[in-house]
């Protein structure tokens, strides 16, 4: 409801340093920056044979895949337009398949949230979740700042990545014996491999 009124304020307040603040925190905020981190913390795990550091970043790994898969089907079946000067928050056309509707949720904020949510509960410091959420609602307010979100897609990218990392950490608390992972699938390509040990 206070989508356009909000952006309406935030766009009058358009200062170009922010800006600039706003496209750095876009690259932090997308979704192959968090894959990367992922895999990163996974593979320095394996690399230092830390099974807990390796299975934070499996958990990382997991959560963004999985947070960016259910925006995605969110982004394709609700098929809200983007902010413009030509059309209203209320504007939508599901399953149009188009970039200029595909606002809601924002997959930035649900990927940044994923990554915090998961370490966070990982972490053994107590200003990890600080440091990690504060990253995250700076790559939402960034989506905002930049104009190529309303203020409740980010909202709504940040409840599902939060979801996501809390689906995943709990079912490796659950399921310690479960594994998954991106990798080759025979001689034609890449796939993913969901595998359980008993």
């Amino acid at each position: 409801m206070f989508d356009e009124n909000l952006r309406r304020e935030v766009q009058r307040n358009d200062r170009s340093s922010l800006d600039s603040l706003a496209d750095g925190l876009d690259v932090l905020g997308h979704p192959a920056t968090g894959l990367g981190l992922s895999a990163a913390l996974w593979g320095a795990g394996v690399w230092r044979e830390d099974a807990y550091l390796a299975e934070t970043g499996q958990m990382a790994f997991e959560a963004v895949f999985l947070g960016q898969a259910a925006t995605l089907a969110l982004k394709v079946g609700v098929g809200r337009k983007r902010p413009d000067f030509r059309e209203n928050a209320w504007s939508f056309r599901p399953f149009s398949f188009s970039a200029d509707y595909d606002s809601l949720p924002s997959g930035h904020t649900a990927n940044a949230f994923s990554l915090a949510g998961v370490l966070s509960r990982r972490s053994e410091q107590a200003w990890m979740p600080w440091v990690a959420y504060g990253m995250a609602s700076l790559v939402g307010a960034a989506r905002i700042q930049s104009d190529d979100h309303w203020v409740s897609d980010v909202l709504v990218g940040a409840l599902m990545g939060e979801l996501a990392a809390r689906m995943v950490v709990r079912f490796h608390e659950r399921n310690s014996d479960y594994f998954f992972a991106a990798g080759p699938m025979g001689s034609d390509g890449a796939g993913l491999r969901v595998a359980w040990f008993w």
